[in-house]
């Protein structure tokens, strides 16, 4: 038997000999026929006991439960419970889940809280949106805080995609998607820049116009050079069309 299942017999016990109405020197007994199992074995061993120790029976109720507290219920048991209280969260867990376990661990514990402290103390461990939402009312008892988180509860798992819910929380954190900027092709290493093909019709040297030549007055050589050598049959991107009109030599071939 667990400590949970412990604590939930002897508390379903009381509540049927109270309501039966046993008698307190006959609860004992009554509730000793029932053992079964371990219970039945350290019964029988703490009667022989007390019997050679020279002491009485057990028929006090409240000693009956101290000591199968020692034999049932870990020493720290105490400290346990309250732990639990202190750490229970709703988290994914429903209203009604998360109110039950709280009603369970309060009984389980001997607090000497105020009505607003257990208040505070149930509103503090739920969901944060709803937290939010209920310190905003005057709340009078832990079950008013209950029914209005049910409709808290109720009014968000109505909202639409996208809105605040479980949805839009679990993408809260996420980082912004980020759009890829398309980067340039890279030019591969073994293309070079074209170079360039036009030449000077003074000097036949290519790189510079006519005009930029530097060669003095020497007649110009381009106009002899062959036609592969001129490059003439270059694409329209690599042949310099402009050194074709060049004004300087128009006006130069029109006075001879």
């Amino acid at each position: 038997m667990s400590l949970e299942e412990f604590l939930d017999w002897l508390n379903v016990v009381e509540e049927i000999m109270e309501f039966k109405e046993v008698p307190m020197e006959r609860r004992v007994p009554l509730v000793a026929t029932r053992f079964r199992g371990r219970a039945s074995t350290w019964w029988q061993q703490l009667k022989i006991s007390m019997n050679r120790q020279g002491k009485t029976k057990i028929t006090d109720w409240e000693k009956f439960k101290k000591k199968m507290g020692v034999a049932f219920l870990p020493h720290n048991y105490t400290r346990i419970m309250y732990q639990r209280l202190q750490n229970l969260r709703q988290n994914t867990h429903s209203v009604d889940d998360y109110t039950d376990a709280f009603y369970q661990l309060v009984a389980k514990n001997d607090l000497s809280e105020t009505q607003e402290q257990l208040i505070m103390r149930y509103v503090s461990g739920l969901c944060a949106q709803f937290q939010d939402e209920l310190l905003m009312y005057d709340l009078c008892s832990v079950s008013d805080a209950h029914q209005r988180a049910l409709v808290l509860e109720k009014w968000f798992d109505r909202r639409p995609a996208g809105s605040w819910g479980s949805t839009a929380r679990a993408s809260a954190g996420a980082a912004p998607p980020t759009h890829a900027v398309p980067s340039q092709p890279a030019v591969p290493a073994t293309i070079k820049p074209r170079a360039s093909t036009y030449k000077c019709f003074k000097c036949g040297e290519p790189g510079h116009h006519m005009a930029d030549c530097r060669k003095g007055n020497r007649p110009g050589k381009a106009l002899f050079v062959e036609p592969d050598e001129a490059n003439i049959h270059e694409s329209p991107e690599g042949y310099d069309q402009e050194a074709l009109f060049d004004d300087e030599m128009i006006v130069r071939r029109w006075r001879k």
